[in-house]
């Protein structure tokens, strides 16, 4: 052995170093180039996978792609007929009408909006997790998982995604070419990071490293590689994290969106997108209701200055629902319509707290309703001005 130009050689030690090519004797594969060693790095002639899915061993890892050639002198003759010309690409394969692609290329293939508390069936294999849903923007389940493979592998092999997380303003963008909707395995490979916002917890277990194929019980996929956490999920089973949510980076969320980069696009017959409906009207509040100058609804007034307090009874049924004028009853409440009134399109409520008799006034958010839960516990507490 000679060497005259050594760029990929292996782990480098003296029995791994590249010193050549020679036949293997085993049952891994017809040559290789780990000379008199029982490994088999620099693979000729792989008889089955290794390092990876659909990987054979590189020079120290996995790879899925190699050419050997040899010097030789020997020429073509001239007779040899022109090879034929190169075939035309073939054209991306063509999304349907109804796909949402964005400005940069990426197609939704995921979203998941559990704020109203639906989550996803295991049943027949994850099927709805792979396919369901016909309007992303209305949809609370919206799946074209089975598609990734189709519209997302590109001509390298990987995959480049992009998982969204809009209540958090965080978005991951990277590379990868296992497949986690078809992976049937924990793992991921060849991860490449573009842009990481959302790093999860950040330790070496818990950073964001791709999206694997979950083989438990809590979701279809996840993103807390190899460990049996999972965080950044796509297809929750259930709720984590507080009411109607599941496990995003590092906390519970109630909103995600995955995308996949694709060449493909929508055919040119597509029909136009019918006009948006027109917003929704608010819902009417009775002529009654105390409304002050900020857009606060009055939803509950106690005044024990005359020894008037609450019954338990019936569910607080009392407590929710009481008295006609907020002026002079000492037991005012409109607490049962909180949720119909209070919760924004983001899911959250925006509450004013008063205590008159001490001129102080709390105004914060939070997306669990107090009324309803049946728990203690407040999600998502923000606060605006607390006095």
């Amino acid at each position: 052995f000679k060497a005259i130009s050594i760029q990929a050689n292996g782990h480098g030690t003296s029995t791994h170093s590249f010193k050549g090519l020679e036949y293997n004797s085993g049952s891994s594969n017809f040559i290789d180039g780990t000379v008199d060693h029982g490994n088999w790095f620099f693979s000729i002639g792989a008889y089955n996978a290794w390092g990876g899915t659909n990987k054979f061993p590189g020079p120290s890892s996995g790879v899925n792609m190699v050419k050997l050639w040899v010097k030789t002198s020997a020429k073509k003759p001239g007779s040899c007929p022109s090879p034929p010309p190169a075939p035309p690409p073939s054209p991306p394969p063509v999304l349907d009408c109804d796909a949402t692609v964005d400005d940069e290329g990426y197609y939704l293939v995921f979203k998941h909006d559990s704020s109203k508390g639906n989550y996803w069936s295991k049943a027949n294999n994850n099927a709805e997790s792979k396919r369901v849903g016909s309007n992303p923007e209305t949809d609370y389940k919206y799946s074209r998982l089975e598609e990734v493979e189709k519209f997302g592998r590109t001509d390298e092999g990987s995959f480049q995604f992009k998982l969204e997380y809009p209540t958090l303003s965080q978005t991951n963008i990277w590379t990868q070419t296992s497949n986690p909707v078809t992976a049937g395995k924990r793992g991921v490979d060849d991860f490449k990071a573009i842009s990481i916002q959302a790093n999860g917890h950040g330790t070496s277990t818990h950073s964001f490293k791709g999206l694997e194929y979950n083989s438990g019980s809590s979701n279809f996929i996840d993103g807390t590689v190899d460990h049996g956490n999972w965080f950044f999920s796509i297809g929750a089973y259930n709720a984590w994290g507080g009411t109607n949510k599941f496990p995003g980076p590092s906390s519970g969320v109630n909103m995600v969106k995955l995308w996949v980069k694709t060449s493909a696009k929508k055919p040119g017959s597509c029909p136009s997108p019918p006009p948006a409906p027109p917003p929704s009207p608010p819902p009417v509040l009775d002529c009654d209701a105390t409304v002050d100058d900020e857009g606060y609804y009055l939803v509950f007034k106690h005044d024990s200055s005359k020894g008037n307090y609450w019954s338990k009874a019936n569910n607080n049924a009392e407590s929710k629902r009481v008295g006609s004028n907020p002026e002079t009853d000492y037991k005012y409440s409109r607490l049962e319509e909180v949720e119909k009134f209070g919760r924004t399109d983001e899911g959250s409520f925006q509450f004013k707290l008063e205590y008159p008799t001490l001129s102080q006034t709390n105004i914060w958010t939070q997306t669990s309703n107090p009324v309803t839960a049946g728990k203690r516990g407040v999600d998502d507490f923000k606060a605006i001005s607390i006095q």
